[in-house]
Order: structure tokens, then C-alpha cells, then sequence
């Protein structure tokens, strides 16, 4: 099995011929850490959310006890809104039902196999191990004093922590353990550059470290970019390992962007595997390394996690050895942006660390490196195309995708821009493109001559927009980390509005898009937990209209537009919703297919009837577009104003709370609904005097009508989501 960051947890039977996806519908797709119960290989332990780089948070511990088919909550849960990561768990082989648990916020242990829980230990912990044959002994790494990573050690079975190393200055540690020497432990540390500080080694069972490799001035620095481990820096927050050989304590192996082994117990390192054709006869695996383990029957075989996906090899220790990438069949793949047209039988994809990409069909042809970024098809040409890598470097190609020119060389001063750096194709003229950088460029040849028009908005700009019913406006949206600012041109560049001073939050803005039927009205999505999560300001009148009725309390990514069924759609950490034109709320758009997956982009193809979803986490997602008003959704008037449900969405377990004095202290009865009309579940509830009841209903996943009845009159109705 592994986990994945923001696409969930998959199995394999035949060592990476053949992948299942286990938790599609779980709230959140992020795996951190799988456990199982040796005794009970059926009993599973998941911790949610991204370990690494925080791209999705943690709702806490999960537990299957069919193999994966199901899964239900533990004791230990967080809420969207909390922010937290569970990073690590042990469970106790001969004890099963003792569980120890690292998070961000301390050190926790069970004894009823998850039910409840005590923290032990305060601090942030990123990675905890278990001493190969004692399980009293164990070892916590992470942040007890801000800047000094630490060693924690327990002799008692998690229940109390000593710290037994601290190292100033620096980023993060990974810890490594072996059979064939249980007194050992090494460490390799990350300084605050994210390059090597070191790599440490304890030989009585971590009560003490001595350095026995370090980064000699960086000549040395084998967590560096170039495979030569001759420069400084690199990406020890992000990407870190280190594991040693079950069968031979001097066999370790460590992983940052490339990967390195040593066969004298971690003084000397020798390039195993590089991301780039740097040194020859070495090797080439994909970059940014998460994990490495050996096999536990047949030692001899190395894994590899990376940004790429799932990797093993039979000589772990040889720099020529062959590596297997097994991740075909792993729909894992992390879509920042996606481009579709209606002349186009194809769609662009633009996909973190692994380039951007043209889906036919089934199939993917890799386009350009890198990370993938935005990209765009020309509508009146579809061999005429464009994507992007990280921070604003644009590719052209004019033949399909058979050859690219790069673009951004012929912007004056070659700008560097956001890490998504957007850009677009005028929809009213193919020719001209607009790229954001901290100005706005265009370009009336398709990129071979750019000009400025726009002052320096000081932060990059993250998102632009333009209509058709106008070719003088401009929007953007500009971003330093989570505070937003937009502005906009009546005049092309000539003159700029800045809309910061008009009264609405403007943190955490994710997109805009100008109103289809009205120039002067720009509708904005919030990537918020709480708050608002779509508005639409009209910039004459300087009001704010709020459209965020039916909405999870979950962030929002994108919003497009179907003019050919006057249809909006938003992408949210939670999927696809949409809403008819003239509507007061939101529908959840799913067919009970496409996984509980952050949808960062979306695009329409007029001439298919097709949506495409670009998720982070769960490949790129399609759909037949919502043509009509189907089911009761759109015929029950809601009154969301009278009664809140709490958690939405939830598992079939929640809280109805109301203000209304006819409902406060008295008896009423529930109906839910489901989305075809058929009323599945129906009691009698009592409303305790500050207007709260507490509701445990037995639901399949999906969409509901929530109803509260007295005296025969329906007071409320409100829309439910159960997982």
C-alpha cells in the first residue's frame, strides 16, 4: 500500500501491475502514514493529511477492519478549520490496541486501539520510530524549541519523552533504525538553507549522536539540487529520508532531490540515482524523494516515494542500477491548472513536478518539464498551444505539441513571476496573449514581442481576467502569501483601479472571472475554511453581492462559466458545485464517481458538453455538463437562515442548532430527503432551550434535504452532505 499526498491510500496484489484506490470518499484524500495490526492485518490505521508540504491538513486518524473496503473515524479527530497534520503512528505488535501518535502539536497514545486519546508530549513531531526489537524504546523527531530540531527518546512506551540530541539552526530530521543493529540510530539533518547539515549516528540506542558526515563548505551537500552535491541549499523541508538495510547496518541510504547510498555505515556517499543527465552512467529517477523502504521479506529490494510516484530496484547500492518506476495505474497525479476548447479534441494539463501534459483519450503525451503550469489552446487553431513552468516561464508550440519556442525570453528584463504564474489568450482576438508578472505584458504575435501596460504592482499577479463583451478590460488579482489585492482597466492598461479600498475581506482570494453578462461585475472565490467562500463586487457601484448559500465550510478554488447552459462551477477542496444562473444556491455536481478531491481548475468544452475537473491529488476528472433542473434539490425552497447543520458535510452524525423561538425548548420531527425525493430517514427530535439537538443518522454517502417539521408546518429546510 501507499499514501499519497493528496490522492489517498492504494493497494497493489501485484507488486505495481495493478492499483486500487481504498478511500475516495473519505473528507480529506491526504495520507501521511499507513499502520496495520500485525496480528490483524485487516485492522488499518491511516493519518490524514500531507506530512510534507502541508498541500492538504490532517482530520485526524482513520481505521479500516475489512482490509481497507471501509473506513470509519478514531478518537482522534480534527476539524477543516484546524490546520493540523497527524504525521506518524506505531502501533504496538504485541500489545495491538497500544497506538502511539506524532502530530503537529505533540505526542498522543491510545491503549483501546484508537478510541481515546492523552497527549504525552508537546511539540511539533514529523516522524516517529519504533527500536527494532525492544517496544518500550521509541524515537520522536521534530520542533520543541523553535529553530533546533530534536531527537525525543521514550523507554516506557510512549508515555514519557527525554529530548537526546538538539541541533540549532535547522530545518528538519529524518531518523533511521535497523534490525541488523538494534543499538542504532541515524539521523540526516537539514539546516535552515534546506541543504546538509549532517548526518549523525548514535550507537547506544539514541542517547547520544556524533557527526560522522557533513557538508564539507557545501562540496559536499548531497541534499543539493545538482547530483554532484556540489552547491549549497536545497529542499530538506520538503523532500528528506534516510533508511538503513535490514540485513547490513553499514547499507544506508538517504534521499532528498536525488538519491545517495553508503556502504561504510554513512561516511562516504555515492550517488544512487539523479533527476537530471548530469553525471554519466548514473541513473535517472524522478526528483524530490518522501520515503525509501526495504522489503521486508526480500531485503535486497529498495522502494523509492518521489514526486513521481513509486520506484523500486534490486541493487539499491550501485549507481548503474535499474530502477522500476511502478506507478502506472496510480491516478495520483497533482493538476494545478487544465485548458480545454471547443476546437480541440484534447485537453492540457498542467501538473506539479510532472510537467505539462496533452490527454487524448486514455492516454497523456508529456508536453514540456518542470513543474507544469498554466496553459491555453488557441481557439481558432488547436495546433496552436501554450503551457507554462513554475514561476512564468511560457512555452509556444504551433505544431501540436511536437516542438516548443520558449516565450518569456522575449519579455523585456525576462520577469519572474508567482509560482502559478497566469496567463491567457484574448477570447476575442487568438493573437494577443496577457502573462502577470509583478506587471502585466501583452503581446498582439502570440508571444514573439511583449510591452508593459501596467506600473509595477510590487506582488505578483496570481490570477487575470478578461470578457468578451468588452476588449478594454482587464482584471487581476495579486498576491503576497495570503493577503490578496485586485485591480482593473476600463482602458486596456492605460489607467488602473485599485479595488482593495472597496469594503470586503480579501484574504486568501483564489480566482476571478468577470460576470458573462455584465463587464463591470467581477465574481471572486476565497480559499477560506470559514467566511465567505463567493462574492461578486461591481466595481461602479462599489457593493458586494455574496453567493455563499449551500457551501461547505471548505475552500474554494476556482469558478468557470457555461454559457451554453447558464451553468457556474466552482471547485472546492471537496469537489465540484455548481449553480444555474438565477439560482439562490449551490449543488454538489457528482455522480458518485469522481473522489472527495481538491479541484483546483476547471474547464468546458462547448462542443462535447464536457467539464474537466484538474484535481490536485486525483489525475484530471470529466463529466456530461448539468443541462436541466433534475430532482427535488431545485424544487424545495431552502431556509438556511433558520436552522444551521454542524459538522456540513459529516458522516450521518450532526447538530441542529436554530435562534427560532417556536423550535427553542420544544419537541419537532425530522425528515431527511434524499436527491430523488424518498424520505430516508424520520423521527421525532427534542430541541433543548438554546435551540440545539444532536442527530445520528444511518446514511450512505451522498446529498440530502435536511427538514424540520412542528405542527405540521415545515419551519426550515437545509442542504446536507454525508461522506
Amino acid at each position: 500500500m501507499i499514501g499519497s499526498p493528496g490522492g489517498g491510500i492504494w493497494r497493489t496484489t501485484d507488486d505495481g501491475d495493478n492499483w486500487v484506490a481504498l478511500n475516495d470518499f473519505l473528507p480529506v484524500l491526504g495520507v501521511s502514514d499507513i499502520d496495520y495490526n500485525p496480528q490483524n492485518p485487516n485492522t488499518i490505521y491511516i493519518c490524514t493529511g500531507d506530512r510534507d508540504a502541508s498541500d492538504t491538513y490532517s482530520m485526524g486518524v482513520f481505521k479500516s477492519t475489512d482490509g481497507g473496503i471501509t473506513w470509519d473515524t478514531t478518537g482522534f479527530q480534527y476539524g477543516f478549520t484546524e490546520l493540523q497534520k497527524t504525521n506518524g503512528l506505531l502501533v504496538n505488535p504485541l500489545d495491538t490496541n497500544s497506538l502511539t501518535l506524532a502530530t503537529s502539536v505533540g505526542i498522543y497514545k491510545s491503549l483501546d486501539a484508537g478510541a481515546t486519546w492523552q497527549i504525552r508530549q508537546a511539540g511539533f513531531f514529523q516522524q516517529i520510530l519504533q527500536h527494532p526489537t525492544d517496544t518500550a524504546i521509541m524515537y520522536a523527531a521534530g520542533f520543541v524549541t523553535s529553530g533546533t530540531s530534536q531527537v525525543y527518546r521514550s523507554i516506557d512506551g510512549g508515555y514519557s519523552w527525554q529530548s537526546t540530541a538538539s541541533f540549532p539552526s535547522t530545518r528538519r530530521l529524518e531518523m533511521a533504525v535497523t534490525k541488523n543493529n538494534p543499538a542504532i540510530v541515524k539521523l540526516v539533518v537539514a539546516n535552515n538553507a534546506y541543504g546538509l547539515d549532517g548526518i549523525y549516528n548514535s550507537t547506544d540506542t539514541g542517547k547520544t549522536f556524533i557527526k560522522i558526515f557533513d557538508d564539507q563548505n557545501c562540496d559536499s551537500n548531497i541534499l543539493a539540487s545538482s547530483p554532484k552535491g556540489d552547491k549549497c541549499g536545497g529542499q530538506g523541508w520538503y523532500d528528506l529520508t534516510i533508511q538503513i538495510s535490514p540485513v547490513n547496518e553499514n547499507d544506508v541510504v538517504v534521499g532528498g532531490v536525488n538519491t545517495w547510498f553508503s556502504t561504510d555505515g554513512g561516511r562516504n556517499w555515492t550517488i544512487a540515482n539523479q533527476w537530471s543527465n548530469t553525471i554519466t552512467g548514473v541513473t535517472i529517477v524522478h526528483a524530490d524523494k518522501h520515503a525509501h523502504k526495504f522489503h521486508p521479506l526480500q531485503p535486497t529490494i529498495l522502494y523509492e516515494c518521489n514526486d513521481g510516484g513509486l520506484y523500486k530496484t534490486l541493487a539499491p547500492m550501485n549507481s548503474a542500477s535499474i530502477w522500476q518506476n511502478l506507478s502506472e495505474g496510480l491516478g495520483i497525479t497533482q493538476f494545478y491548472r487544465n485548458a480545454v476548447a471547443d476546437n480541440a479534441t484534447y485537453v492540457l494539463g498542467g501538473a506539479q513536478d510532472n510537467g505539462s501534459k496533452m490527454l487524448t483519450g486514455g492516454t497523456s503525451k508529456q508536453m514540456t518539464g518542470a513543474d507544469g503550469m498554466d496553459c491555453h489552446i488557441d481557439p481558432s487553431d488547436s495546433n496552436t498551444l501554450y503551457t507554462s513552468q513554475q514561476y512564468g516561464e511560457l512555452r509556444r508550440s504551433t505544431n501540436g505539441g511536437q516542438t516548443f519556442t520558449d516565450i518569456q525570453n522575449n519579455i523585456p528584463g525576462r520577469p519572474e513571476g508567482a509560482w502559478i504564474t497566469p496567463f491567457l489568450v484574448h477570447p476575442n482576438a487568438s493573437n494577443i496573449l496577457l502573462a502577470g508578472y509583478n506587471k502585466l505584458y501583452y503581446s498582439i504575435d502570440q508571444g514573439d514581442n511583449w510591452t508593459e501596460i501596467s506600473p509595477d504592482f510590487i506582488s505578483n499577479m496570481t490570477r487575470i481576467a478578461v470578457t468578451t463583451l468588452d476588449d478594454d478590460y482587464i482584471y487581476v488579482l495579486s498576491t503576497a502569501q495570503s493577503s490578496s489585492s485586485m485591480r482593473y482597466s476600463t482602458n486596456f492598461g492605460s489607467n488602473w483601479t485599485d479595488l482593495t479600498t472597496i469594503s470586503q475581506p480579501q484574504n486568501n482570494v483564489s480566482d476571478i472571472m468577470v460576470d458573462p453578462y455584465h463587464k463591470d461585475s467581477l465574481w471572486v472565490t476565497y480559499r477560506n475554511y470559514n467566511g465567505d467562500k463567493v462574492a461578486v463586487v461591481d466595481v461602479k457601484t462599489k457593493t458586494w453581492s455574496k453567493f455563499n448559500v449551500d457551501l461547505p465550510q471548505v475552500p474554494v478554488n476556482c469558478i468557470t462559466y457555461d454559457a451554453q447552459n447558464k451553468v457556474f462551477y466552482i471547485g472546492t477542496d471537496l469537489g465540484v458545485y455548481y449553480r444555474e444562473y438565477d439560482s439562490t444556491g449551490w449543488n454538489y455536481f457528482n455522480n458518485g464517481t469522481m473522489p472527495n478531491v481538491e479541484v483546483f481548475d476547471l474547464g468546458i468544452n462547448n462542443t462535447t458538453n464536457t467539464i474537466w475537473a484538474a484535481t490536485y491529488g486525483r489525475g484530471m476528472w470529466s463529466s456530461p455538463t448539468h443541462k436541466s433542473t433534475v430532482g427535488v434539490a431545485n424544487t424545495i425552497p431552502l431556509a438556511t437562515d433558520v436552522i444551521t447543520i454542524a459538522p456540513n458535510p459529516n458522516y450521518g452524525a450532526f447538530e441542529i442548532s436554530t435562534q427560532n423561538k417556536l423550535l427553542k425548548g420544544k419537541q419537532a420531527n425530522v425528515r431527511i430527503v434524499n436527491m430523488a425525493g424518498t424520505t430516508v430517514w424520520n423521527n421525532n427530535i427534542s430541541i433543548d432551550n438554546s435551540g440545539n439537538s444532536s442527530i445520528k443518522a444511518d446514511l450512505p454517502r451522498g446529498t440530502y434535504i435536511v427538514e424540520v417539521i412542528k405542527d405540521n408546518t415545515v419551519f426550515a429546510k437545509s442542504k446536507m452532505v454525508v461522506f
